[in-house]
């Protein structure tokens, strides 16, 4: 009887066993899902991002390129200013055929001349600031107002210095940004008739007044550079 009252035992409750690699598999889900986000998010910014570089590239390339045009319209201006000053000279004819080396010319006559010539280049002096304003013969006489510097700078060779610049040119007048190394002067020459030079020089340094930077490039540093690489006028603007 005890035995038939006995009771079985009961059995425990166990829950149901996961795979193995479920964890992984969570992982693996969620950083699917991480790196798909980046991607999308990455794809949908990027595109903006390189527009919006491309676009202020852009506006910055034009800035400079239209700022930088504007100080070359000024500069030409300002020699272009000088150049015409100086071609008054023409409007005196005795300056196309008066030969400074000529002896069968009467010295009243000689006189008289460069007078004249004195008198024009005297009034053109007076509307630009010239460092020279002169006409020089090949037997190197002088007429108008060469400045000490050049005339120690050249001496006996001022003539011929100019004449082969010109020559060289290959042109009737030449702008010289630097001559012998010397960049504090910007000389022009032009050759008036076979017998007559004209030179002129304004110094470099007058570009401070050409060469103004606007607010948007306060930053910015401008030169002003010769065809064989040497500065002729630098200024940085903080």
């Amino acid at each position: 009887m005890d035995k038939a009252m006995k009771k079985t035992p009961e059995k425990k409750m166990t829950k149901p066993n996961r795979p193995a690699n479920a964890q992984r598999i969570r992982r693996i889900l969620i950083l699917s899902y991480l790196v798909i986000t980046l991607v999308a998010v990455a794809a949908s910014s990027i595109p903006v991002l390189l527009l919006s570089s491309n676009a202020l590239k852009n506006k910055v390339t034009s800035l400079l390129y239209t700022y930088t045009s504007q100080l070359v319209q000024n500069s030409d201006t300002y020699l272009s200013g000088y150049e015409s000053q100086v071609l008054l000279l023409f409007a005196d004819s005795s300056a196309l055929q008066y030969d400074p080396d000529d002896t069968s010319l009467s010295q009243k006559t000689r006189n008289a001349t460069e007078n004249r010539l004195k008198n024009t280049l005297q009034r053109i002096r007076v509307m630009k600031n010239y460092g020279d304003l002169f006409l020089v013969s090949p037997a190197n006489h002088l007429i108008g107002s060469p400045s000490l510097y050049t005339q120690t700078k050249y001496g006996t060779m001022l003539y011929s210095t100019f004449h082969d610049a010109l020559v060289e040119s290959g042109g009737e007048s030449v702008w010289l940004p630097v001559l012998g190394k010397d960049n504090s002067r910007i000389y022009y020459v032009r050759e008036l008739n076979p017998q007559l030079l004209l030179i002129t020089s304004v110094y470099a340094m007058d570009f401070t007044n050409v060469f103004v930077t606007p607010v948007d490039f306060s930053d910015i540093c401008v030169r002003l550079i010769s065809q064989d690489h040497t500065v002729i006028y630098i200024k940085f603007y903080i």
